[in-house]
């Protein structure tokens, strides 16, 4: 009798951004990590074993896997690959990387794993790119993150919309290094002031499906900077706080357009050329510098997982 292992994948229309008791979290992490660990120990001594049992001549095959297994937690912050096809314009295919960007028709497909190519306090705590990493007063959501297959079709081409589209829930856009970005609106239930204190060092935090994102200024791009920090789903560039000539929007000795309601203004940019684009700006609401708001000043493309 061979050796079956089944299994199945639940979707989740809304990904919450669990919390916890502050007292409970680091037990709570520490039991989770546990967990996972043993089960997946367990299937990697579940497959040999079945081998074993059918065969002796492709054990070693069967225990590559086990070992495999074993190793796939620690692969997030050391595997960034970017593939980026050559005939993107140069300010995506030189600035975007750890994901695969292709063209197709007349829009641009992002494809990623939303791994934080770097190492923080919400990848699993018995992987090699845990580290504690959480500011003084921060202290961590439940989760942990986990591999995605994300993809984004974005215009090539910003449209101006007549008609705001509202964001929504999930990756409404994409950073440089390959991970999502969101939007104002935290889990339903809280408030992002409220998520503000579980962020990392980064300025980031994962949801209870492990996929990890933005909500505010990424601090492994830009911190009060003019960094290209990605790109939104309406195919828009999305800038750091400043101007490059380090004045905000709206302000300085020549000053660009004051940002509208979006958060964006159109002007000549000195390497993008003119183009309306957005800028991470301060929101009173929740006392974070946020890369979004709640609508796109174009038409957007898709976003899934």
């Amino acid at each position: 009798m061979g050796c079956l292992i089944s299994g199945s994948d639940e979707g989740r229309f809304r990904p919450a951004e669990s919390r916890s008791n502050p007292m409970n979290k680091s037990k709570l992490n520490r039991t989770i990590s546990v967990l996972a660990f043993a089960v997946t120990l367990a299937m990697a001594f579940y497959l040999v074993g079945c081998d074993l049992i059918q065969s002796s001549d492709d054990s070693d095959d069967t225990l590559a896997l086990g070992l495999l297994a074993l190793s796939a937690s620690s692969a997030g912050c050391n595997s960034c690959v970017t593939n980026n096809d050559s005939s993107l314009p140069s300010w995506i295919k030189d600035n975007f990387k750890c994901m695969t960007v292709t063209t197709s028709g007349s829009n641009y497909v992002f494809k990623t794993s939303n791994l934080p190519p770097y190492t923080n306090g919400y990848y699993s705590q018995i992987s090699g790119c845990y580290t504690n990493d959480f500011p003084s007063g921060n202290s961590p959501n439940p989760n942990t993150i986990s591999s995605q297959s994300i993809t984004l079709t974005i215009p090539n081409e910003g449209t101006r919309n007549s008609t705001e589209t509202a964001t929504d829930y999930g990756a409404m856009g994409v950073t440089v290094n390959g991970l999502a970005i969101y939007n104002s609106q935290a889990a339903p239930g809280d408030t992002l002031a409220d998520e503000l204190d579980t962020m990392d060092s980064a300025n980031g935090h994962p949801t209870d499906i492990g996929q990890y994102h933005h909500h505010t200024e990424p601090y492994k791009i830009t911190n009060n900077g003019s960094e290209l920090v990605g790109i939104s789903l309406d195919g828009y560039p999305i800038f750091g706080r400043n101007e490059p000539d380090g004045d905000l929007p709206g302000a300085g000795g020549t000053p660009t357009p004051a940002l509208d309601g979006n958060g964006g203004h159109t002007h000549s940019h000195t390497t993008y050329g003119s183009i309306y684009h957005y800028h991470v700006n301060y929101d009173s609401g929740s006392g974070g510098y946020l890369i979004l708001k709640n609508k796109f000043h174009g038409t957007p493309g898709t976003s899934g997982n």
